[in-house]
């Protein structure tokens, strides 16, 4: 892992696992530039190894991580527009699940205010009840769905320039 130090935010070459990874110095900088969502999606890509784009409308997907972009969303506290984003992302997990039969390790939320991550098993009780996912889609979640990721649910906010 010392190798890769100050390589990339998600990066842990073989492939990722179960770790948080080096954040470059300047990426949270960057991101305070950003004047659009394509502006904070384009910083992060910079930083990842090449993975798929919109594949089943997911923003980006890699072998162990999902990430939603968002530009200004306040994702500070659970409730709101954070558990909105991440019901969205549940959304791709549940499809992920269904068609490849897998979910990545990790799920990031990300703007230019904040990266939130989650791993999986924190919210996999969530995505892999099919009941939840009968209603709505994930540019508009059911009401149930947001409700459950409003609890408490672990993650790690990486990033939040709002803080003193």
């Amino acid at each position: 892992m010392s190798s890769m130090k100050g390589k990339s935010l998600w990066y842990n070459h073989p492939s990722m696992n179960d770790a948080l990874f080096p954040i470059p110095k300047d990426l949270f900088a960057t991101l305070l530039e950003a004047q659009s969502e394509a502006d904070v999606r384009q910083t992060i890509l910079a930083e990842l190894p090449l993975g798929r784009l919109e594949y089943l409308q997911i923003d980006y997907l890699h072998e162990n991580l999902l990430i939603e972009f968002k530009f200004d969303d306040d994702m500070s506290s659970r409730e709101g527009k954070r558990a909105e984003v991440l019901a969205q992302a549940c959304y791709y997990c549940y499809r992920l699940r269904i068609e490849e039969g897998r979910v990545p390790h990790y799920i990031a939320l990300i703007s230019k205010n904040e990266v939130v991550l989650y791993k999986r098993e924190d919210i996999e009780p969530v995505y892999k009840n099919e009941e939840l996912f009968d209603k709505g889609t994930p540019s508009s979640p059911d009401a149930d769905v947001v409700a459950k990721l409003s609890r408490r649910i672990r993650m790690k906010k990486l990033c939040h320039n709002r803080l003193p």
